[in-house]
């Protein structure tokens, strides 16, 4: 009867793998599907997509990858002068009073 048993045990856990194992892409598509939005409300464009491979990190990959990544250093230097200029005016508005 145990014997019996742990045959069923292991029958079913080899199905419930297979089973795992046909849906997992689907699984994390849906799973991953919140994560894609936030990114695209934080910024990034559209078309970039989440790669998942289930042997490997989650990658979010572009094929204009590095366009983005430029065009994002670009706006935060433009920032970061933006600012500078800002709180050089605020020195020179305190120097004159």
């Amino acid at each position: 009867e145990l014997r019996d048993r742990l045959v069923r045990i292991l029958v079913v856990i080899g199905v419930l793998f297979l089973g795992g194992w046909y849906v997992t892409e689907f699984v994390l598509a849906f799973l991953l599907q919140p994560l894609s939005d936030a990114a695209h409300r934080a910024g990034r464009p559209l078309e970039e997509t989440i790669e998942t491979v289930t042997t490997a990190p989650v990658v979010l990959t572009n094929a204009a990858d590095d366009e983005t990544k430029a065009k994002r250093k670009a706006a935060k230097e433009r920032k970061q002068a933006e600012a500078r200029i800002r709180r050089e005016q605020q020195a020179r508005a305190r120097n004159r009073a």
